[in-house]
């Protein structure tokens, strides 16, 4: 919840409301049972294109997993912590 709220500050900030956007709808809804929306779809939806949604979603996942990663760095006591979470939380390795 903190990154999606950070996240979504950030892009008001930057003018990448429509980045935002696309990634709640894709990635971040929060119903179990909510069907993703192809990005042909999203592309209707937010007034776009469908390569432009790649691009926007690229953007926004990229500072997803920035933003998650700073929250963890502040929230974790050790490095072997901080690496232990990302893994958890992201399937990710860091150094």
């Amino acid at each position: 919840t903190l990154a999606t709220t950070r996240l979504r500050t950030q892009s008001q900030k930057s003018n990448r409301e429509t980045a935002f956007r696309a990634i709640e709808a894709y990635d971040l809804d929060p119903s179990e049972h909510a069907t993703r929306p192809t990005y042909s779809d999203l592309a209707v939806k937010l007034g776009t294109t469908s390569d432009d949604i790649t691009n926007q979603l690229t953007y926004a996942r990229r500072e997803f997993r920035r933003v998650v990663l700073e929250l963890l760095r502040a929230m974790t006591a050790t490095e072997d912590e901080f690496r232990d979470e990302a893994r958890s939380l992201l399937g990710i390795d860091v150094s």
